[in-house]
């Protein structure tokens, strides 16, 4: 277990926070990354919280551009891949793996070392059966029109294919990262048929 990052702004840091003390606690030598979306502060004293801030304007020189296109959950969104390529480039470890700033980690995480011997990406479905057709929510619209997968993790193994995949993802989250559920875009798209995928 080597790279761990998550992204946020200003306002989200304090969950951040709570994040990589719950990593810090099971992983001592986990490399923690926050990549903030957003300017600094001169209000806030970035040297206190338990990971390494990298603004995002380092990783993407042109945020101004997407920061005109999207709103600040779809920008957030949208750069997730950039930042996978980045890390892989700067870094010599193997594995990334992302969690939403809000995600809290309660135990041991020594059971994806197992899973990448096999799977070069992780993640977890909305749903893990058919919903029944009993007209009541979620339906299986919902999760048609949000997506089948919810990205709030995602672990990347480095190999040739999962670097095709964060490629094609960077290219739909630049181009087509809205929110716009009524024309089937939520954030973006994830249609993985084509890796060794595992899902939880």
């Amino acid at each position: 277990m080597a790279i761990a990052f998550t992204i946020c702004s200003n306002n989200y840091l304090a969950q951040a926070s709570v994040l990589g003390y719950s990593l810090k606690k099971h992983y001592n030598d986990i490399q923690f990354f926050t990549i903030l979306v957003d300017e600094y502060s001169d209000a806030i004293d970035y040297s206190q919280f338990p990971f390494t801030t990298i603004p995002i304007r380092e990783i993407e020189p042109g945020i101004d551009e997407l920061s005109e296109k999207y709103n600040i959950v779809e920008l957030n969104t949208c750069v997730k891949p950039q930042v996978f390529k980045y890390l892989f480039e700067k870094h010599d470890d193997k594995q990334v793996i992302y969690f939403d700033p809000d995600i809290v980690i309660y135990d041991s995480l020594q059971e994806f070392n197992l899973l990448f011997e096999s799977y070069d990406i992780l993640l977890t479905p909305h749903i893990y059966t058919p919903i029944q057709m009993d007209g009541k929510n979620p339906d299986e619209n919902m999760f048609l029109n949000y997506g089948l997968y919810n990205l709030g993790f995602i672990a990347v193994q480095k190999s040739d294919e999962s670097i095709k995949f964060i490629n094609w993802w960077k290219e739909r989250t630049y181009l087509n990262g809205y929110s716009r559920v009524s024309k089937g875009i939520f954030i973006s798209i994830w249609f993985l048929s084509f890796l060794k995928v595992y899902i939880f």
